[in-house]
């Protein structure tokens, strides 16, 4: 596959071409004043785009036209009500981030049906003489278009999405496997804390991403013959899994290890095959991405074998210090076992892929739902206190907008939804990208109208930027 068509390029063609299509009949039609909720309809749809099997795409399409549905029409039947309005979203807003207690799947589709009650209220004008549902449909219509398209384009690039998952996983791992090599830095004793603090945040992103990854590929090997790549991704995924293991498990006072070895060059090999099996991470990302073959770097092996040369001549000359002779023995056996790992990757098959299993959690059943939501109901869990959060900040928009009879006063209530996330570092990367996109959006929308746009160039632009979004 050609470099250029990446994982961004794959994600972008769905909303490229389903928009295309929107422009093309709201040109050919000459129904400009539907056009607004028709695109809006196909970004909510884009936004709550679920990788899966063939069959589970379907479920979820069927699942998310009836929340979105069922959102949009009583959305709809409620504006122009300031107190129903208001009630109506704060209550809607909270139950459906607590659905998310349930799983990813459930989280993406509640705050797309929460999206789309925001972008019914945006699309509302009432001094529009069409009919009352017209807007309701169009969104649908829009999200509809979109879900066909996506998997049209599924049957082209079945197994993209999971191949990216497991890519991100390396990702990951190479970037945590970076953090633990700067612990042998004999330059940067003092620095401890600090390393700790990044190595811990890299692991988050590992887990994450193993979360990810795991799911994708749970979701594709259920009840279906494993296709070959998909047997090639659970290996990879294994794969990873056991490198993080293995570099997770030593455990020992690294200040106290660095004060041992700073003098020795056994601390800038064991640093220097941490940053190779790093890279060696980052190798396969990028061969995943590009969907070519990995091939080990006979260099993390020549890396690994003067570790190990270099810890023999130490314990002879060191033989009085046993725990710290333990400690390096462990770690070492822990970076040939990455280095196996490594090795087994450059080949194409495995005998343990037909009898690999993924386990991620899935709860079924509305009894078993709701007791997982409701357990969710306390100030301890992070997600309750979110739905409060963001509640409130919805009762707080809206009520300003009735109270103040703001003219487009709702797209506050969108970028308030859109940017106030469960934790203060997301939050904090949203708030960054709203406002960048706010000034672009400005800056292009303040000199569109110098051009003297056509409405061909209109659609034009609306292309272009809503395939830019995602």
């Amino acid at each position: 596959m050609n470099q250029w068509l990446n994982a961004k390029v794959i994600a972008s063609i769905p909303i490229f071409i389903a928009v295309n299509i929107a422009a093309f009949g709201v040109w050919f039609f000459d129904i400009s004043t539907q056009s607004m909720p028709l695109i809006l309809g196909i970004i909510a749809g884009g936004l709550v785009d679920l990788d899966n099997r063939l069959t589970g795409r379907l479920k979820n399409i069927f699942y998310t036209l009836i929340a979105f549905a069922i959102s949009t029409f009583i959305v709809q039947l409620n504006i122009g009500q300031p107190i129903q309005y208001v009630l109506l979203m704060t209550i809607i807003t909270f139950l459906f981030t607590m659905v998310g207690a349930v799983g990813e799947r459930y989280r993406t589709i509640a705050f797309g049906t929460l999206v789309v009650a925001i972008y019914t209220t945006l699309t509302y004008a009432p001094d529009n003489s069409a009919s009352w549902f017209i807007n309701p449909v169009m969104i649908l219509l829009g999200t509809l278009l979109y879900s066909i398209v996506t998997i049209i384009v599924y049957l082209f690039f079945p197994n993209r999405p999971v191949q990216e998952s497991v890519a991100k996983a390396f990702c990951a791992l190479g970037n945590y496997l970076d953090a633990k090599s700067e612990f042998f830095d004999p330059d940067e004793i003092d620095e401890i804390e600090k390393k700790h603090l990044n190595f811990a945040m890299k692991n988050t992103n590992v887990v994450d991403a193993f979360n990810q990854a795991r799911t994708a590929l749970f979701y594709r090997i259920r009840g279906q013959h494993r296709h070959a790549r998909t047997q090639r991704m659970i290996r990879y995924y294994f794969a990873a899994q056991d490198i993080h293991e293995r570099a997770n498990s030593t455990h020992f006072d690294y200040r106290q290890i660095a004060e041992q070895l700073k003098n020795t060059d056994l601390i800038f090999r064991i640093q220097r095959l941490l940053e190779l099996q790093a890279q060696a991470c980052h190798d396969i990302t990028a061969c995943l991405h590009q969907n070519t073959t990995y091939y080990y770097n006979i260099r993390v092996e020549k890396a690994l074998m003067g570790t190990i040369q270099s810890l023999e001549l130490y314990s002879k000359e060191h033989a009085e210090q046993n725990n710290v002779l333990l400690a390096l023995q462990t770690l070492i056996d822990n970076l040939k076992s990455i280095n196996w790992q490594l090795r087994q990757l450059e080949q194409e098959t495995c005998e343990n892929d037909q009898t690999a299993q993924i386990h991620t959690e899935q709860i079924t059943g509305l009894k078993n739902i709701l007791s997982v939501i409701g357990s969710n109901f306390t100030f301890e869990s992070p997600l309750f206190r979110h739905a409060i959060r963001l509640s409130i900040v919805v009762f707080l928009c809206c009520s300003i907008v009735e109270f103040f009879q703001f003219n487009l006063g709702y797209w506050i209530l969108l970028t308030a939804v859109f940017v106030c996330q469960p934790n203060y570092s997301a939050t904090k990367v949203r708030l960054r990208q709203r406002i960048v996109g706010t000034i672009l959006g400005v800056i292009i929308g303040s000199l569109l109208p110098y051009l003297n746009p056509t409405l061909e160039m209109k659609l034009g632009l609306m292309v272009v930027t809503s395939t830019l979004f995602f």
